[in-house]
């Protein structure tokens, strides 16, 4: 053999006088592979799958309300409508009155 043997507790001395922010370095990007992890662990989203009754229920009821949303619609638009209706012929009779 080349070399010496060295005692384990010199060896770990010596390394940690010659670099002595190893052991940060080292909890830092375990800190930051545990962080990673959770990352990736905490996107994925389990679905359930509908049954068929279950669609057609949420289906309906949708329709149900995207038509209740029509006619509030409608009803919005026609008193705009009526409004400026009411405006123009008011104004008319200014002008005839004038």
């Amino acid at each position: 053999m080349h070399g010496f043997f060295v005692d384990i507790r010199l060896y770990r001395k010596a390394k940690s006088v010659a670099e002595p922010f190893a052991f940060e370095e080292y909890k830092r990007k375990k800190v930051r592979e545990k962080i990673e992890e959770d990352r990736t662990n905490r996107g994925k989203v389990q679905v359930r799958k509908c049954r068929r009754e279950d669609e057609l229920e949420i289906f309906s009821k949708l329709d149900i309300v995207l038509g209740l949303l029509k006619i509030q619609h409608k009803k919005k638009r026609n008193l705009k409508k009526k409004k400026k209706e009411d405006v123009s012929a008011k104004k008319k009779k200014e002008e005839e009155g004038s």
